[in-house]
């Protein structure tokens, strides 16, 4: 481990990024005034009943017919009411109706987090068309997204790299928006698979608190607190503070969760055209190491889904995030708006956990291993854009130029033994915690460095009203540095030193029949991911960097005022792309596939289709196959875990909504066909359809609902890592929630 690996990463998060924040803060206070505008990644709230602390004035720089800087920009989106977004800004990096975007950004609304209560990125999947769990412990939120890997290197914090390994806390998260196919031409290195950016809470121009109550099976005991206002008399600071406390129980035997979360933030409006924000965020993430249990007899199902097969008394994860990040947004003329944000991120994780390793003769009998894993990791991101309008040539063009800038840097230490025992009986466990013989396999990579210099451009011209073309590019240099050692090796491996240059663009074009109701598109671009340091222990000859290009059509058509359907199909393919095996073959064993083909189609129902029935509906066509003839083992196969189909339903009808209180019911379902369970396809998952229910109620200032998951008990399994790693799902499970805003 690296003592100082902080003060590493602290030259440029603290001295250079906060040195030009001042720089800019002073260059804002002199820039003449001119009508606001706000470049933020999406400032929005839910729906909140007037406060009885409503302060009754007006901030002391409103103007008539000026709007404030807290309210929609071309940096932002305006909130998302009910399950649907009109617009998002994770695809642009600036405001775009859905109409108008030649792309795919699925947007997970406050109402719909809401209702399903959902606690984590795996439990909100469902609404997500081709996205499927990835069966990992070690990082709690990645998933594949139209068939391939989105990795914890491929989510984003209001735009800024976020890469954790532990799972994000929704009690400050506002909204998701998963972005489709190739975003590096606004992100840089990016897997083809796509972009997750989560969008915090942030203040508002409201005074309001809401505390909920939230418990369930298994034990679940959840606390949340949002509180917001004014600090001082004129309206020109505000602040909000989100915290959580969560302690659960498992279905898994052992099983428990403990963890919480603060997450402070203000904003000073400077002046008319002028906002500084900062938020900070602490999370403690504790619960019990769960290597999932074997297939028994080729049956994935044979044991009981509460079984485990690792040893309580020495199992963990253990992780801590502390991140904070300052964003200065000024409007600078008509229609131009710059957008000047720094973010650092500090990710400390431990890990120890048993699991089986391989079979022995006797039946229900395996050898077990532990892993043990320790990590820390810091990411400082500087990101400036510049955003406007312009005529030219007849057309309207808005423009954006940008920069961003990173530093990561980590230092961890893995380490795996067999168990000290002549097996483990699966079918009637006894944990004995017995000790590990001799480490199998023990490395560390106390350097594992990225330093990335992006530039990009990107032009959305609208030719007419009916037609548009977006059009994008940017460049990436990146300069890689890795320090590594494998135990027991009678010679040191050599240092790393690489650099990455890559050009990557993105082209699309929308044709509008009817604007706003009806709109055709196609689009292409390509994606640059360098390593991400899976692999890295056996790399030889130098490293290559993960390439992707990916062709999408679609149609978007207004079927009801406030009902949308979307269809798309997709071909995307990657070069180099990394895995590593550790069940389909005798040996852990790393491969750089030549190339993976992802293509598929997907059909997205949203939003309402009466004033009492709200409706989220989703199907997934879904073919992935690892396409390297150097590879025979896995040539051909189907990606593990991911279903030729898919869908899901989610529906609510208000039985009672007449302004005083709404009752309403709700009722879903999930489908996933079977998929293979590890590389080398000769283990499967079954198929399975989950039915889900709620029940809803609000009058005034009190909000109470539960939620029913798994309806009919069905037992099923969720996602594996290989045959030996198969992790179920969830029983029937009820989770209420009462609460109360005032």
């Amino acid at each position: 481990m690296v003592p100082d690996r902080r003060i590493v990463a602290r030259p440029l998060g603290i001295l250079s990024v906060w040195a030009i924040f001042a720089c800019g803060l002073a260059w804002a206070a002199e820039a003449p005034a001119t009508p606001p505008s706000v470049p933020e990644t999406v400032v929005e709230a839910d729906a909140l009943p007037p406060s009885d602390t409503d302060l009754g004035f007006e901030p002391a720089f409103a103007e008539p017919g000026i709007s404030s800087l807290l309210e929609r920009s071309m940096f932002s989106s305006p909130a998302a009411i009910g399950y649907r977004a009109e617009s998002t800004t994770t695809g642009t990096l600036i405001d775009v109706p859905e109409f108008q975007l030649p792309l795919t950004v699925d947007a997970l609304t406050p109402a719909t987090i809401r209702e399903q209560q959902i606690l984590n990125v795996t439990e909100a999947l469902r609404n997500v068309p081709s996205a499927i769990a990835v069966g990992d412990d070690q990082f709690g939120d990645r998933f594949f997204l139209r068939g391939l890997e989105v990795r914890n290197r491929d989510f984003r914090r209001n735009g800024f790299l976020d890469p954790t390994y532990n799972p994000r806390d929704f009690a400050n998260i506002e909204r998701v928006e998963f972005l489709k196919g190739p975003a590096s031409v606004l992100y840089g290195s990016a897997a083809p698979s796509g972009t997750v950016n989560f969008i915090t809470k942030k203040p508002i121009d409201d005074q309001f608190s809401r505390f909920d109550f939230q418990f369930g099976s298994f034990g679940l005991d959840r606390y949340t607190l949002d509180s917001n206002g004014y600090v001082n008399n004129g309206g020109s600071l505000l602040y909000r503070f989100n915290g959580a406390y969560e302690n659960a129980d498992s279905f898994r035997d052992f099983g428990y969760t403990e963890r919480y979360l603060l997450a402070p933030s203000m904003r000073w409006l400077a002046g008319e055209n002028t906002m500084v924000t900062w938020e900070a965020e602490v999370l403690r993430n504790r619960r019990q190491g769960d290597l999932g249990m074997p297939s028994v007899g080729g049956n994935p199902l044979a044991l009981p889904s509460s079984r485990y097969v690792g040893e309580p008394a020495s199992d963990f994860n253990d992780g801590m995030d502390y991140r904070t990040s300052l964003v200065l947004e000024h409007r600078f003329a008509d229609d131009w708006t710059v957008y000047l944000g720094a973010f650092t991120g500090f990710y400390d994780f431990s890990q120890s956990q048993t699991g089986a390793f391989l079979p022995t003769l006797a039946p229900n009998f395996f050898v077990r291993d532990r892993e043990s894993l320790d990590t820390q990791e810091s990411s400082t991101s500087l990101i400036v854009n510049v955003a406007g309008e312009v005529c030219l040539g007849g057309m309207m063009h808005r423009l954006l130029a940008g920069t961003e800038q990173v530093y990561f840097n980590s230092d961890s230490a893995f380490s795996q033994s067999v168990m000290a025992e002549p097996g483990f009986d699966v079918s009637n466990p006894v944990y004995l915690n017995p000790p590990t013989l001799p480490p199998l396999f023990a490395s560390e990579v106390p350097v594992f460095r990225q330093v990335r210099h992006g530039y990009y451009l990107q032009d959305l011209i609208e030719i007419t009203s009916q037609w548009q073309l977006l059009a994008g590019v940017r460049f990436d240099a990146m300069d890689f540095q890795a320090e590594r050692s494998i135990a027991g090796l009678p010679f040191p491996l050599p240092e790393i030193n690489q650099r990455f240059e890559r050009v990557t663009p993105r082209v699309g074009v929308v044709y509008q029949p009817v604007p706003d109701v009806m709109s055709t598109y196609f689009s292409y671009s390509r994606s640059f991911n360098p390593p991400t340091g899976q692999g890295l222990l056996f790399a030889g000859d130098p490293l290559r960097a993960e390439l992707g290009e990916s062709y999408e059509a679609g149609i978007k058509a207004r079927l009801l005022d406030e009902l949308v359907l979307h269809v798309a199909g997709f071909h995307v393919t990657r070069e180099n792309a990394p895995f590593l095996d550790t069940g389909a073959f005798p040996l852990p064993v790393f491969l750089q596939v030549g190339e993976e083909r992802s293509q598929g189609a997907e059909v997205e129902l949203s939003g309402q289709v009466t004033e009492r029935l709200s409706l989220l509906a989703n199907y997934a066509y879904t073919d992935t196959r690892l396409t390297d003839p150097s590879t025979p083992l896995i040539f051909g196969q189907r990606q593990r875990n991911v279903p030729l189909n898919s869908g899901s339903l989610w529906s609510r009808y208000n039985v009672i909504d007449d302004g005083c209180q709404t009752l309403g019911l709700g009722l879903g379902l999930v489908y996933v066909d079977e998929r293979t369970a590890n590389l080398a396809a000769n283990a499967f998952l079954p198929s399975y359809t989950r039915w889900d229910g709620g029940v809803y109620y609000q009058r005034g200032r009190l909000n109470a609902l539960v939620y029913v998951e798994n309806l009919f008990n069905l037992d099923y399994a969720a996602s594996s890592s290989n045959e030996l790693r198969v992790y179920p799902g969830s029983p029937f499970d009820v989770r209420a929630m009462a609460g109360w805003t005032f």
